[in-house]
């Protein structure tokens, strides 16, 4: 068998590169570098590739060897081409103190002006029950106003809490966004105002805004969030969005996926700040 004659540059030489689009992964560009002679420099090429996370295929031949490169994320001047965001308005199960139910919270409204601490002298005549091992009744007129609705339901309240009812389970909504990104990506997606609380009104102005989004917030959601009814404003609390750490994930095609919960509730304003 005779020697291979070999035409052309010894190092790597890389060919017009290809560019398409799938649906799922976005845009694409498909590279290709040829060496005559083997795969010396090709393989510098191909390993810095593989190091980023890009598929490669490799033919190796004394001839000529081909290296090709699929880099979803990136186009040739280095910019990142796909960015998309996904929002969905889902709720959340949780349990609550049986004190922070609607009807214990009417009971403060209720009495407002006329006694303040109802539901702590509720709380206290739990304890006295405990204490007597079960034998301590609820007293009227102890920190409530006999004869009124304000007695009559914290009486059902300390019938509740003796029963070992001293939880519920409610709903709550919460606004999750999703990114997904190029796994190089080196830009601040989602960790500003992070355990700070959000108006509706905040909230729906940041998610709306195309300067700061690739697909803002759809109408339909913006409806939804916008009709969430508020309850009563309580003092030291604002009713809003607390907006939770992100968390990452490296999906299969190596994008990054970064996902961020607003959760809707009457916050306390003592344990977390506003945004302003």
């Amino acid at each position: 068998m005779g020697t291979p004659i070999i035409k052309g540059s010894g190092g790597a030489t890389e060919k017009p590169y290809e560019v398409s689009f799938d649906p799922r992964r976005g845009l694409s560009v498909r590279r290709r570098y040829t060496q005559a002679g083997g795969d010396s420099d090709l393989a510098g090429i191909e390993a810095t590739a593989q190091a980023a996370g890009y598929s490669t295929r490799k033919t190796v031949s004394p001839v000529l060897s081909e290296l090709e490169i699929v880099s979803p994320e990136v186009e040739p001047g280095g910019g990142n081409l796909v960015v998309t965001d996904k929002w969905e308005v889902v709720g959340n199960e949780i349990t609550k103190s049986a004190y922070e139910n609607d009807w214990s919270l009417a009971i403060e409204a209720l009495a407002a002006g006329v006694e303040k601490n109802v539901l702590g002298n509720v709380r206290r005549q739990v304890d006295e029950y405990n204490k007597s091992n079960g034998v301590y009744t609820f007293t009227s007129n102890v920190g409530v106003i006999a004869g009124t609705d304000v007695d009559y339901w914290a009486g059902r309240l300390f019938d509740l809490i003796i029963r070992d009812q001293t939880s519920y389970l409610t709903g709550q909504y919460v606004l999750r966004h999703t990114t997904n990104c190029s796994a190089s990506y080196g830009g601040n997606i989602s960790d500003s105002n992070v355990f700070k609380i959000y108006t509706t009104a905040q909230l729906l102005s940041e998610v709306q805004d195309a300067t700061l989004w690739i697909q803002p917030m759809a109408g339909r959601l913006v409806t939804k969030i916008g009709a969430i009814p508020a309850p009563d404003d309580r003092t030291g609390y604002q009713w809003g969005w607390l907006k939770k750490p992100s968390t990452e994930a490296l999906t299969p095609d190596n994008r990054i996926e970064i996902t961020t919960e607003y959760w809707l509730e009457q916050w306390s304003t003592y344990l977390y700040a506003v945004v302003t």
